[in-house]
C-alpha cells in the first residue's frame, strides 16, 4: 500500500467537530471501549481521544470501558472504569473518578496549561492532506524541526559511490563548521554551542565529489531557552509511561516543532495503548515528515485496521 497523503502544517491536527457549547473543562486523554458524552440538551456524541468535555456534559461508559479526563483548571486527572457515569464540572466530575495528580507539584500548573492549550478539537481522527508529494530525505535533525540540543547529531542516508562524506553547517550565508567522515553520522564539534532560537542549514557532499550539488540538504531551528525549559518539563512529565500524560506531551512536542520527541511519545503510546487508532495515524504523519515512508505506511495501515478512515 502506498501512502497517498502529503505533509502540511495541519496534518497532525485532529478533525474538529462543531459543538454548540462554551466552557470546556476537560479533555479525554485515555479511552478504551465505548464511551458516550451526553450534553445537557440530551444530544450525545461518541468520545474519542482528545475529545473536549464541557461543563454539564455527562460521561457514560459501557461494558469494559475506561476513560481518563484531564481537567484544565488544575491539571488533575480523573479515571473511570466501567460501568460509570459522571457529570463534568470545572473542579472535576460528580461523582468523581479516581483522582490523580503528578507527583511533582511544580508541574501541576504546567499540566493545567498544557491541557488548556490543546487545539480545539472534539473527536478523534487525523486531518490528512491529499496528493502525495516528494517526501523529505530521511535526515537527523528532521527537516524543518526544532532541536533541543546545542550540539546536535547529524545523520543521513548512505550513498553507493561514496567513500566519505563532507558535512557543512551554515548560519545564514556563513559556514560555521565542516567535517569529513566515512560514516553516515556526525556530531557537531565546532567551537561555540549553537544559539538558542536561531535557524541553521546543513548539507552533505559526497567524497569523491559528484558535481557541485550536495547529496542532501537540511534545515532546523534550535529551541529557544523557554522551549528548552519546557522540553525538560515535558520529559519529566513523561518519565513514567502513563497514557494521559504521554498523550498531552505528544501534542505539545508537535506544536513546538520538536518532531523527534513527538515521534518518541507516539511510539510509546502505540505500545501502551495499541487499540487507539488516532495514535497510529498521528505517528504516520510524523514518520512522513521524517522521510520514513515504510514506517508511515505501516502506521497508517494499522490505524485503518483499527477503524481510522482515510479517503482514497
Amino acid at each position: 500500500m502506498m501512502l497517498n497523503t502529503s505533509l502540511s502544517a495541519t496534518l497532525w491536527l485532529l478533525c474538529a467537530v462543531a459543538v454548540a457549547q462554551t466552557n470546556p473543562v476537560a479533555r479525554v486523554l485515555e479511552i478504551q471501549g465505548s464511551v458516550t458524552i451526553r450534553q445537557p440538551d440530551g444530544k450525545t456524541r461518541t468520545a474519542a481521544i482528545y475529545s473536549t468535555v464541557y461543563a454539564g456534559d455527562r460521561i457514560e461508559g459501557g461494558q469494559n470501558a475506561l476513560v481518563a479526563l484531564g481537567f484544565s483548571k488544575d491539571g488533575h486527572l480523573e479515571k473511570f472504569q466501567a460501568p460509570f457515569t459522571g457529570t463534568a464540572a470545572e473542579d472535576g466530575c460528580q461523582p468523581p473518578g479516581t483522582r490523580q495528580k503528578r507527583a511533582v507539584s511544580a508541574l501541576h500548573h504546567k499540566a493545567a496549561k498544557w491541557i488548556s492549550d490543546l487545539p480545539a478539537f472534539t473527536a478523534g481522527g487525523i486531518e490528512i492532506a491529499r496528493g502525495l508529494g516528494d517526501l523529505p530525505p530521511r535526515l537527523c535533525p528532521i527537516v524543518d524541526s526544532v532541536v533541543t540540543s546545542l550540539r546536535p547529531a547529524f545523520a543521513w542516508p548512505s550513498m553507493a559511490t561514496a567513500s566519505a562524506y563532507t558535512v557543512k553547517l551554515y548560519r545564514g550565508n556563513s559556514c560555521i563548521w565542516t567535517v569529513t567522515t566515512p560514516k553516515t553520522t556526525a556530531e557537531y564539534s565546532g567551537g561555540p554551542d549553537l544559539v538558542p532560537g536561531k535557524s541553521y542549514e546543513w548539507e552533505v557532499l559526497v567524497v569523491p565529489a559528484r558535481g557541485d550539488s550536495p547529496a542532501v540538504q537540511g534545515r532546523f531551528r534550535v529551541a529557544s531557552k523557554s522551549q528548552r525549559a519546557e522540553a525538560a518539563e515535558l520529559k519529566e512529565l513523561t518519565s513514567e509511561t502513563t497514557v494521559p500524560w504521554l498523550a498531552v506531551a505528544a501534542v505539545r512536542y508537535r506544536q513546538a516543532g520538536m518532531l523527534t520527541e513527538a515521534i518518541e511519545c507516539y511510539e510509546r503510546l502505540t505500545k501502551v495503548a495499541p487499540d487507539t487508532a488516532a495514535f497510529y495515524a498521528s505517528l504516520a504523519t510524523l514518520y512522513q515528515a521524517a522521510g520514513r515512508r515504510d514506517d508511515a505506511e505501516a502506521s497508517l495501515r494499522r490505524a485503518e485496521q483499527l477503524g481510522f478512515v482515510v479517503e482514497r
